[in-house]
């Protein structure tokens, strides 16, 4: 079990986008919480194309259920499916920006539950999790937005055990993710996302300007990325395009980084992709 956390220095370089890959693309049960503090749920509005979470599902239900004592619970009561077989879901995010403020007293105690959340699952090594979602076997992937937001994921962040700081490669970008990295504390490993490697900075430059380690990269295939990003019509090949065959490769780099600690390396399974249906329609 596993908590990976994505988030950013500045601007938009595709967290939610980068973090809804890894979390469709992989190969345990998966939860992705949306816990940027802005208001609005990107993934419901975006891939799931205008979505309305059932009962108002979201994590401000776990800012209430924690009040009552009933955190763990509350984690499958409003979490929402991303794909048929429920084995990759979704924690909303807060609908308003006003309601950011009741989240304050939340992520401390989340990131306990979270640590201990795919705990229950099966651990052998003699083949791929059967666990789901109904047992408590999930691995945890944290959109945890822009870094020093107010009433921001901090502690989800700081205690995660592998953090992905997703960077563009443009000076401003460069210098936002080293300003940020020199004063970032956090219990895991941190190593950076690249988002269109050699546009115009390689990641090899990037590592060199903010002396830490690029895990992955992500390719510059605005088409394809759409299809995640904003619930755009996939254009033909998609399962083979540039972007989701980066995304892929990405989530076995994640996987290999968990596994450094003791934890299975499983390839990402891509073949659900076509029949992931969104909660408000068709594609």
């Amino acid at each position: 079990m596993a908590v990976i956390a994505l988030a950013s220095a500045s601007g938009a370089p595709g967290v939610t986008t980068t973090a809804l890959a890894l979390t469709l693309l992989w190969p345990r049960p998966a939860l992705l919480v949306e816990a940027a503090p802005y208001g609005s749920s990107a993934v419901l509005a975006g891939y799931l194309r205008g979505a309305v979470a059932p009962g108002g599902r979201s994590v401000l239900g776990l800012a209430r259920a924690h009040r009552l004592g009933r955190l763990s619970e509350a984690i499958d009561e409003n979490a929402v499916p991303l794909d048929d077989e429920g084995r990759h879901r979704l924690l909303p995010a807060i609908a308003q920006p006003e309601q950011a403020s009741s989240l304050r007293q939340l992520w401390e105690p989340l990131s306990e539950v979270l640590a201990d959340l795919g705990s229950t699952g099966p651990e052998a090594d003699d083949g791929p999790a059967t666990d789901g979602p109904e047992t408590g076997g999930y691995d945890v992937i944290v959109d945890a937005g822009r870094l020093g937001a107010a009433a921001g994921p901090d502690a989800l962040v700081s205690s995660a055990d592998v953090v992905l700081l997703c960077v563009r490669t443009q000076l401003p970008a460069i210098a936002a993710a080293r300003a940020r990295l020199q004063s970032l504390d956090v219990q895991g490993r941190v190593a950076l996302a690249i988002v269109g490697d050699g546009r115009p900075y390689t990641g090899a430059e990037i590592s060199r300007l903010t002396a830490t380690p690029v895990l992955t990269s992500l390719a510059w295939d605005p088409p394809a990325a759409d299809v995640l990003a904003v619930g755009a019509t996939r254009p033909r090949r998609w399962e083979s395009s540039a972007y989701l065959r980066s995304a892929a490769a990405a989530a076995e780099a994640v996987q290999r980084e968990v596994a450094t600690a003791g934890r299975r390396s499983v390839p990402p399974d891509v073949s659900h992709l076509d029949a992931a249906i969104p909660i408000g329609g068709s594609r």
